[in-house]
């Protein structure tokens, strides 16, 4: 759009916005009337006849003077508050925090870039504007630019923004995995291209600004297919390549203007004078000076990172000599290479003219910090790079670091050239890698007995070194270095169970154990390294609900575990076996491993080992409906897990006791138990646990006839658990749903609702999870009617040996509804063939449906 009209458009929209046309309106109608009156009187009381005529004149004089009182009252008057304020509403319990991905803060001013941006801004509002590109060398600023626009654009997007930067990622893989954390959600299927980041997105409204991807272009097709799928969302790319995309539109970014058309100073010149002015706050631009300045900034073709780097040496350099030396090294130092962008060559020479005035010591040290993806401190810059405080100083004096804080930073060009450099010497590069393994596996150890209890500081820590954390864990799986993976994983377990990123850590273990595996000699570390890593690999999937993969990997793991006399992998394999059977509605099975862990806790001395252990066996006990016994074991566990300070640990007696009060209905104690486990869960950011109570909560709601406020937690416990791909999670949250819809006689989104659920929980192969998807299925069809349907599923519910107390309970009491006697349990029954018919409508053909005839038969006795 030309500027000439969008400056009217604007100016309209404000006439408009304060009331301005309507008062110039008004006035026109009565500067009418009165010469309509002026031309009738003029006549009948003998005026002259020039009377209407000044009328005219002094209606046109008054106009603009009206204009200006006008706009000049409602500037005054308005006090920018809207005439009514929302009441607020205190919700029930803290809400969950959004998770968003906040924009980079700046720490220095926004300078020029003042058309590229309005021309950004106006094309990303455009509806037929999908994916835009802002495409430059290094260091043209792409960035900020790109966060600004982002700022701008935020209101008009329903569903707000998420900044997502790619620059500590290594490998295209992980795009879709990134883009998901922005959204708070975490991928659980293999392989399948970002399918459920592009899932998640549909019908959403929101802008993906995603930073610096010109390393990834291989992973583009994601960007394509969330163009298809989701017409909603707008993306800001920022990248020194295109991406060869066809719904892309590129916006080159090149360098600032030295010279404005008026022959002032341009914008390159005013980033340089405010660069120079933080390094000497006495910097003057003057007649002395200027031309230099100008020389310098076309020297570098306006790039604002050149810029800057350039600016720095005014503390030891005038213009004239950081001018003469950056010539030089420009005739010297120039790359041919013909795969290379011109202005990519002068940035280099930007680099290698700061990079030759380093001794070899602040080489290595400045190499050997690229190995850092996130910002470090003084310890890690010591421990990484052997770069003390000293020697910090003279990188923050060349600009090669920059600090906020305490924490020191690396300009990510700057880190790239680096990593160049370092590359060049082998020997370095090898032992600042080997460093960094080292610093982040011991970190990782040092959080073991805090992480293991679920401190949140523990996890916070982990969370600021992320990038490094992966890194490091990568290149020790690369190296089959066991030491570190044996000090890192059970810290890492924790830390991806507590963050809900389930599938990350899966395939981070998985993958180690595969190198560990085929790196030849097996010795007692490698066989050791390898049972931990396949153990905590099937944790994690017990976690996802994948619990026939899981079963496979805790066994094999608990055996080799054995064979190395680990007694703390074996105790994690115990717990987390004896858990994965009973959702698998082995109950024979979970007790038996459950008690021998608690032999082995018992005879290992530690009393976090023995809460756990009472822990498991309680949630057994709940399971077969024994609650008596339950009462006892998870009492006596949430006293020795609170003496431990293992919060994580003490919501699971607390839920549980939850459960037993809601059993014998008592709501009002299980509403307290399940709240006071929600708000220790939410201060730890446990999501797996927020869910299962956000679940509890909404059947207590359920049981109490609150069906609006069941919903509202069972719906934000199910989003939730699809954002962390807890498929047993999903599945209860949908079957108590529907119950709450059949409730409120929404039958047809319940029946839709409940065979979601029953699909997804004969997927994830979780029998007791089956049976209570049924049994939603046995509520909505006596609501429609069909007595004989919903008494065959409710037979075949309290029959199986799977089902747990609390659903076998009520499969009895639907039975007694509709005069049916229930059958014997039967062991033999083909759940999953059984569950398949339901979904296709055939369970009338089943082998189950003997048990129907015999029920019908022992009711007709009676």
């Amino acid at each position: 759009m030309p500027t000439t009209l969008r400056r009217f458009r604007t100016l309209l929209s404000e006439l408009k916005r304060r009331r301005v046309i309507r008062t110039v309106a008004g006035y026109s109608v009565a500067a009418g009337g009165l010469i309509t009156f002026a031309e009738r009187i003029t006549g009948a009381l003998k005026l002259p006849a020039t009377t209407p005529d000044y009328v005219v004149i002094g209606a046109l004089i008054g106009l603009p003077v009206v204009v200006l009182a006008s706009w000049m009252f409602d500037l005054v008057t308005d006090t920018g508050t809207p005439a009514t304020q929302p009441v607020p509403v205190t919700p029930l319990l803290p809400p969950a925090p959004e998770p968003l991905a906040a924009l980079p803060s700046a720490g220095t001013a926004f300078i020029g870039r003042g058309r590229e941006l309005s021309e950004l801004i106006d094309l990303m509002r455009d509806p037929a504007t999908r994916l835009v590109t802002l495409i430059g060398p290094g260091g043209s600023g792409k960035t900020r630019l790109s966060v600004s626009a982002a700022r701008e654009l935020e209101p008009h997007f329903e569903h707000g923004l998420r900044y997502i930067a790619l620059s500590g990622l290594a490998t295209p893989d992980l795009l879709a995995a990134s883009i998901a954390d922005s959204l708070g959600m975490t991928l659980t299927r293999r392989d399948d291209g970002g399918s459920e980041v592009v899932d998640y997105l549909r019908g959403k409204k929101l802008l993906l600004v995603l930073d610096n991807f010109e390393h990834l272009l291989t992973g583009a097709g994601l960007l394509s297919s969330i163009v298809e799928a989701a017409p909603g969302v707008r993306m800001l790319v920022t990248s020194r390549e295109r991406l060869n995309l066809l719904t892309e539109i590129l916006v080159p970014l090149e360098g600032l203007q030295v010279v404005a058309q008026d022959g002032s100073d341009g914008d390159a010149v005013q980033l340089f004078v405010s660069a120079a002015r933080r390094e000497d706050h006495h910097f003057q631009l003057d007649a002395t000076n200027r031309d230099a300045v100008r020389r310098i900034c076309r020297l570098v073709d306006g790039l604002p990172l050149a810029i800057e780097l350039a600016a720095a040496w005014v503390r030891v350099m005038s213009c004239e000599e950081i001018h003469a030396d950056l010539a030089m090294s420009f005739d010297i130092l120039s790359s041919t290479s013909p795969d290379m962008p011109e202005r990519h060559r002068s940035l280099r020479v930007a680099f290698n003219a700061s990079w030759k005035r380093l001794s070899r010591v602040e080489q290595d040290a400045v190499a050997s910090l690229s190995v850092l993806r996130s910002d470090f401190d003084r310890e890690t810059a010591q421990a990484v790079a052997g770069a003390d405080v000293a020697l910090l100083r003279v990188l923050l004096d060349k600009s090669l670091l920059t600090r906020a804080n305490s924490q020191f930073l690396m300009l990510e060009m700057i880190r790239q050239y680096a990593a160049e450099q370092l590359h060049e010497e082998p020997a370095v590069e090898a032992a600042a890698r080997h460093r960094h393994v080292q610093y982040f596996a011991n970190l990782l150890a040092s959080l073991e007995h805090a992480a293991t209890r679920w401190d949140p500081t523990a996890f916070a820590r982990i969370s600021e070194d992320i990038d490094d954390v992966r890194g490091a864990w990568r290149f020790a799986t690369d190296t089959v270095d066991t030491d570190s993976l044996l000090r890192g994983t059970n810290t890492l377990f924790h830390f991806y169970d507590a963050r809900g990123w389930g599938q990350e850590g899966a395939e981070a273990f998985a993958r180690a154990a595969r190198t560990v595996a085929t790196s030849g000699d097996q010795n007692a570390e490698r066989r050791l390294a390898h049972a931990r890593l396949t153990l905590r690999s099937g944790g994690l999937l017990s976690r996802l609900g994948r619990h026939t993969e899981a079963d496979a990997l805790l066994r094999r793991g608990l055996a080799e575990a054995r064979d190395c006399a680990s007694t703390s992998d074996i105790m994690f394999g115990l717990h987390r076996l004896s858990g994965n059977c009973l959702m698998m509605g082995a109950y024979d099975d979970a007790q038996r491993i459950g008690e021998e862990a608690l032999v082995l806790a018992l005879q290992h001395g530690s009393s976090y080992e023995i809460g756990w252990s009472q822990a498991h066996l309680g949630n057994v006990s709940v399971a077969r409906g024994e609650y008596d016994v339950a009462t006892h074991q998870h009492t006596e566990a949430l006293a020795l897990l609170r003496q431990e300070g293992d919060r994580n640990g003490m919501w699971v007696a607390i839920n549980n006791l939850g459960v037993i009060a809601g059993s014998r209905a008592d709501y009002h104690e299980a509403r307290r138990r399940f709240e006071e486990g929600l708000q220790l869960q939410r201060e730890l950011g446990n999501q797996y646990s927020i869910a299962t109570l956000l679940h509890n909560l909404g059947c207590t709601a359920i049981d109490t006839h609150e069906y609006a406020l069941a919903r509202a937690y069972l719906e934000e416990g199910l989003e939730m658990s699809e954002r962390m791909g807890y498929y047993g999670k999903i599945s209860l949250s949908l079957a108590a749903l529907s119950d709450a819809l059949v409730e409120q006689g929404e039958l047809v989104d319940a029946r839709a609702t409940a065979m979601r659920a029953l699909t997804i929980a004969t997927e994830s192969g979780n029998n007791p999870t089956t049976l209570e998807a049924m049994l939603s299925l046995v509520h909505l069809r006596i609501r429609e009617g069909d007595r004989v349907g919903a008494a065959r599923v409710a037979l075949v519910v309290a029959a199986h040996p799977a089902s747990g107390g609390n659903a076998r309970s009520r499969a009895r009491q639907y039975l007694g509804e509709l005069n049916t006697e229930p059958a014997a349990e039967d062991g033999a029954l083909d759940l999953a063939t059984f569950a398949a018919d339901i979904l296709a409508g055939r369970e009338h053909l089943h082998a189950a449906s003997s048990l129907y005839a015999a029920g019908m038969a022992r009711a007709r006795d009676t």
